[in-house]
């Protein structure tokens, strides 16, 4: 991020899409190694919570770096904001630094075949297809909206900044509080209760953002839907999180987290392009309609999916 705070963005736009595309690839290795690490250190009873302030922690660094990195961006350029993302994100590494992990032996006669054991294992569950099927339609509604609010609130008028505050900060405080929620009423209601209830709720509160979509943008309108559709999608996400988690086994679980995340991106990555065909096709409100449809799906799916799919 350093090297890419010090390139030109019109003129050296290819240096800066390596640098990002580096930035991100290095990211990701990270955050298999922190679900992996958070999967063997928490107990079933724990995960709930444990991905309550998990997810909180992810909010937080969107707030930092989505939101006010928007703001400061107006107001001192490119190169300091990247500079300074770059600052605070070397400053989280610190704890990494004392924390002492378990030592293992490593295999150093790692083959193909060992290396796709685990994989061939995780795909070999009872219900396993059924239950990535669910996870794969189950954020949809909130990826395809997440993708379109954005543009939305540009074509009803709104500023960077504006935006930067509404979405940046006002959102991801809520979705940290109601994350935090969640992880106490997952602990109590359990997992299978917790995913359905938050489905069902996040994907009604999803329709809220049909009135910016037919022109109903007062700033007090727009900042409570945010909030609200932000806040129960964030509870949802934690609930699918912690059952994730469930059906990572110990010793494999950087792959079987992974590889469940990973569905999970497939339909990020898939909506953010369908989303934005859809609404330019049929406009913004019907693009939303037709996103919580296919999410109620996954939902009314899920007591057999959870039913079947075979627990780590």
């Amino acid at each position: 991020m350093l090297v890419a705070a010090s390139l030109t963005v019109p003129t050296q736009m290819p240096g800066l899409l390596i640098c990002m595309f580096l930035a991100f690839l290095f990211s990701a290795s990270q955050d298999i190694a922190t679900d992996a690490l958070a999967v063997n250190l928490l107990e079933p009873h724990e995960r709930g919570m444990g991905n309550a302030i998990q997810a909180s922690g992810n909010f937080l660094g969107a707030i930092v770096g989505g939101g006010a990195a928007l703001i400061v961006l107006e107001k001192v350029g490119f190169r300091t904001t990247v500079m300074m993302l770059a600052i605070a994100l070397s400053l989280c590494l610190i704890p990494i630094l004392f924390y002492q992990e378990q030592s293992r032996p490593i295999n150093a006669s790692m083959t193909l075949k060992s290396y796709l054991q685990p994989f061939i294992r995780f795909f070999s569950r009872p219900g396993i297809g059924l239950w990535l099927f669910v996870i794969l339609l189950y954020m949809i509604s909130e990826n395809v909206s997440g993708t379109l609010i954005r543009p939305l609130l540009v074509d009803q008028g709104l500023s960077l900044s504006q935006i930067g505050w509404l979405l940046g900060i006002f959102s991801y405080v809520a979705r940290i509080i109601a994350a935090l929620i969640a992880g106490v009423l997952i602990t109590q209601w359990g997992r299978r209760r917790s995913l359905i209830v938050f489905g069902i709720l996040a994907n009604l509160a999803t329709l809220l953002y049909l009135f910016p979509a037919i022109g109903i943008a007062s700033l007090t309108v727009l900042y409570a839907v945010c909030i609200v559709v932000s806040g129960l999608q964030s509870m949802a996400y934690t609930a699918l999180l912690t059952a994730m988690m469930d059906r990572s086994h110990p010793a494999t679980a950087g792959t079987d987290y992974t590889t469940q995340i990973s569905v999970v991106f497939v339909g990020i990555v898939a909506t953010t392009v369908l989303g934005g065909v859809m609404a330019q096709a049929i406009g913004y409100a019907f693009a939303i309609i037709i996103s919580v449809m296919v999410s109620l799906l996954s939902v009314l799916l899920l007591p057999k999916a959870y039913k079947t799919a075979v627990k780590a």
